[in-house]
């Protein structure tokens, strides 16, 4: 194994929050009205039906997560299917409100980063429209022999082909199967008074073995309910719909055999009678060979920021977090977190060798 001294690579998890003021605009209004409606399909000829335009978008950008049967993101499940006709039909208005307002589909960053992240997901303004105007019109089915052949957009992509895999326990692996499982001692039972709990929870192996140093190449948190968020500086962090992450190749985190492990864990929940849960959060590693070749060591580091106040009915609270780096470093993933009065956050690069910052990531509406 090649410990010779390899740049390092950095998570960053910032926890800022930038205020601005942010306009809902009201929902699109169709263009023109349809002639007329055949009863059979209820569309004209040149009129956006299921079949001919909505349920090629629907696989385009939906319905990865709204399918029959999902398997947890994160620890998130999508409410219900958009796969067939009726699925999309009975929600119809609901699908375009959600997407004119840009609550779906669950992407924050500004337009402005199109073409930047791994796994973005814009939905094209055509495509916004095309939902819209098949909702005004009454959602028509139209003619199943134009059917859409258009896959689902992927979510896991790696160094080769990911498949989900069942365990013996149930639980589903996004990743595939973990060659590691940690998780806690005990389950850890999240009593009914708690409304909002952080604790910092050891963890042991499950299942797996570690004789020798070994460097991860893919991890995931496979959380249980109530779960808001997770730390770990070997599983990275992890939040409702984040999934697996899988290095580029080369890339990796050194783990050695009886490492300590532990976890933070961020419980939220209502609270009172009957909202007692009990949380058996597991992480999956997967490792490189032996003699794979390492490039790239990766640090997961946080940059939170907590010492400040709100004042009391400010609509527009801004406050800043700096943090210097002392030496080059190649930045592979980028997340603010805040929680429900963060309204924007925006992270920005000065180099030192420029008069004016860059902005690397502008969430404007968190």
């Amino acid at each position: 194994m090649d410990f010779r001294r390899i740049p390092r690579t950095l998570f960053v998890g910032a926890v800022a929050i930038c205020a601005s003021l942010v306009a809902s605009d009201a929902a699109a209004q169709a263009g023109n009205q349809l002639a007329a409606r055949d009863v059979a399909t209820g569309a004209t000829a040149d009129a956006a039906t299921y079949y001919n335009a909505v349920q090629g978008v629907l696989k385009r950008n939906c319905v990865t997560c709204h399918t029959e049967n999902p398997v947890s993101v994160g620890g998130m499940i999508a409410p219900f299917a958009l796969t067939t006709f009726q699925d999309a039909r009975r929600r119809a208005s609901a699908i375009a409100g959600v997407v004119t307002t840009g609550y779906m589909p669950p992407w924050g960053a500004d337009i402005q980063h199109k073409g930047t992240f791994k796994d973005e997901r814009y939905l094209p303004a055509e495509d916004k429209q095309v939902l819209i105007d098949w909702a005004e019109a009454g959602a028509p089915m139209g003619d199943p022999s134009e059917a859409a052949t258009a896959t689902s957009l992927a979510t896991l992509e790696g160094p080769e082909a990911l498949e989900p895999t069942v365990a013996p326990d149930g639980r589903v692996w996004l990743m595939g199967m973990p060659d590691m499982v940690v998780g806690f001692d005990e389950p850890l039972v999240v009593c009914e008074q708690v409304q909002d709990w952080q604790p910092q929870v050891p963890q042991r192996v499950i299942s797996g073995e570690l004789t020798e140093p070994r460097w991860i190449r893919g991890t995931e948190i496979n959380a249980g309910p109530k779960v808001h968020h997770t730390v770990s500086s070997l599983l990275g962090v992890g939040t409702p719909g984040r999934g697996p992450f899988v290095f580029p190749e080369g890339w990796g985190i050194l783990m050695v055999p009886d490492q300590y492990m532990s976890i933070s864990m961020h419980y939220h929940k209502e609270a009172g009678p009957g909202t007692e849960i009990v949380d058996d959060t597991r992480g999956g590693i997967q490792f490189y060979e032996d003699g794979d070749r390492i490039d790239h060591v990766v640090e997961t580091r946080l940059q939170p920021f907590t010492d400040f106040v709100i004042p009391a009915g400010h609509p527009n609270y801004e406050v800043q977090n700096t943090t210097h780096f002392d030496e080059d470093i190649y930045l592979l993933s980028m997340g603010p977190h805040a929680h429900y009065r963060g309204k924007a956050v925006r992270i920005e690069l000065q180099r030192p060798d420029r008069r004016f910052r860059e902005t690397l990531l502008s969430v404007p509406d968190y």
